[in-house]
């Protein structure tokens, strides 16, 4: 009888124990499939940044030379910008796109997106190389735009919005055409919050 009862005790600890895999397994697929779709939001914003940016002419060496799109510590936004590039163009551009592994590597490109999963002494010194340089830098970091960044995704009511920071956009001579502006959720012209709103192209604009 005790025999029973100990293969019995086993066999509901082995079936508990393959449950709890089943669920577990089954939410981080649903987490998996949610970062799927977020990145494909993002990799489709970051199409229509550079397609409808206006770059200088010296960002670029020659005519043909390609759009480079990097991408620094998210493998989901990479694999969809990835699969993007293969079948749009920026102009009559192509688009390269490249894994970030270090900062310095920042500034080898035109349009740059931060991770939020990345330090945030990490993401200044990104900035700090891209100084000086036309490279349009994005995040989904929270506080991307008062350290310096352009372009800061959020989450919000299971939409992916944005803000556009224009002071650190206008330092590196890139210009954002309205179809751009006038869908972000809020236009800066500074970072500091303290600023007060104004009323521009129906937006506002701190």
């Amino acid at each position: 009888m005790s025999t029973i009862r100990t293969w019995l005790k086993m066999l509901s600890f082995t079936l508990l124990t393959a449950w709890m895999l089943l669920v577990s397994c089954l939410s981080a697929s649903a987490e998996q499939d949610v970062a799927q779709r977020t990145a494909q939001v993002k990799a489709v914003f970051l199409f229509n940044f550079a397609r409808y940016g206006t770059w200088p002419k010296d960002a670029f060496q020659t005519p043909q030379s390609q759009f480079v799109i990097g991408v620094f510590n998210d493998k989901y936004v990479d694999a969809n910008v990835r699969k993007i590039a293969k079948v749009r163009t920026v102009g009559s551009r192509s688009i390269r796109t490249v894994s970030i592994k270090t900062p310095e590597e920042a500034k080898n490109v035109h349009l740059l997106f931060l991770s939020s999963s990345l330090e945030k002494e990490t993401i200044n010194q990104c900035l700090a190389t891209v100084a000086g340089h036309p490279v349009l830098t994005v995040s989904d970091h929270s506080e991307f735009l008062a350290m310096g960044g352009m372009i800061l995704f959020f989450e919000r009511n299971n939409r992916i919005p944005f803000n556009v920071n224009m002071k650190p956009l206008l330092k590196a001579n890139i210009h954002l055409s309205s179809k751009v502006l006038n869908v972000a959720d809020e236009v800066f012209k500074l970072a500091q919050k303290h600023l007060r709103k104004e009323p521009v192209n129906n937006k506002k604009v701190r």
